[in-house]
């Protein structure tokens, strides 16, 4: 039977949204989909020396959360202290939670974690907390020694997403300020143009989410019927994943139904699966 290491970001809103600058909240959701996709996390597997670790297939590629599989326990604890470390370089002021556990599936795995049945092993990881003289501050969002970690990484981080909306047509929006001049909603039905810049313009920011707690009851009843429904449960993480981000992308074809050559796309996402 295979373990499965499942740890996820928490508090994700508060540690976003730590600094007002937009292109820092940007920066944040994107680099926490990039350190916790397939990829880095695959490359990031081949030189960890963890034998026999590796991403789980069934895990789906959400942000902000990493699924590992595991050969046996030992691998697991292992796994879970090497992957901690790993995501706090990557991702300094993030509070990380999960926990490892043996199973056929990921989903059953997830339901056993769900309904703290035994044999599950809790894992958690703060980030360091700051004792610095207020002087020595980081000026771009004062809660870290300057110049801060998490600020750096959320500069680097500062741009569009690479794996979303690339058929939506229109550029990036700089930042919202481009989208709000740029993005609009078309012509108005008095011939004039909509009202743009933020004032008095029309284009808001958006937050839609699946509630947890109802996902991990659909997720629960798919594994107390995989026998029936392999296929479903091998799948129904990543489908849900694909479910958002194309919800996403019709959201911002949506936006341009009025105004199909808008110079930007319509969206600017952010956090999304």
């Amino acid at each position: 039977m295979t373990y499965y290491l499942d740890l996820g970001a928490q508090r994700v809103q508060d540690w976003i949204l730590a600094t007002p600058k937009l292109d820092h909240l940007r920066g944040a959701s994107n680099a926490l989909a990039v350190a916790t996709s397939i990829e880095p996390l695959t490359a990031w597997l081949a030189t960890a020396g963890l034998s026999g670790v590796e991403v789980a297939p069934d895990g789906g590629d959400v942000d902000g959360v990493v699924v590992l599989t595991c050969p046996d326990a030992r691998a697991a604890a292992a796994a879970s202290e090497s992957l901690i470390r790993h995501l706090g370089t990557e991702l300094p002021r993030v509070q990380w939670a999960g926990w490892w556990t043996e199973a056929d599936t990921y989903l059953a795995a997830y339901a056993k974690a769900e309904s703290g049945a035994g044999g599950v092993h809790r894992v958690s990881a703060f980030p360091d907390l700051n004792d610095v003289p207020i002087i020595e501050q980081c000026d771009e969002c004062g809660q870290e020694p300057r110049p801060g970690r998490d600020c750096r990484v959320r500069v680097k981080n500062a741009k569009p997403p690479e794996h979303l909306l690339f058929s939506v047509p229109g550029d990036w929006p700089a930042d919202f300020n481009d989208l709000s001049a740029r993005g609009g909603l078309g012509a108005a039905s008095n011939g004039k143009d909509e009202a743009l810049g933020r004032r008095d313009s029309r284009n808001h920011l958006a937050l839609i989410k699946a509630d947890g707690n109802k996902i991990g009851q659909v997720f629960a009843t798919i594994a107390d019927h995989a026998a029936a429904l392999p296929s479903l449960g091998a799948n129904a993480v990543a489908d849900l994943n694909d479910a958002t981000e194309v919800a996403v992308e019709q959201a911002a074809r949506h936006v341009l139904v009025t105004d199909p050559d808008a110079p930007v796309k319509g969206a600017l996402p952010h956090y999304v699966g």
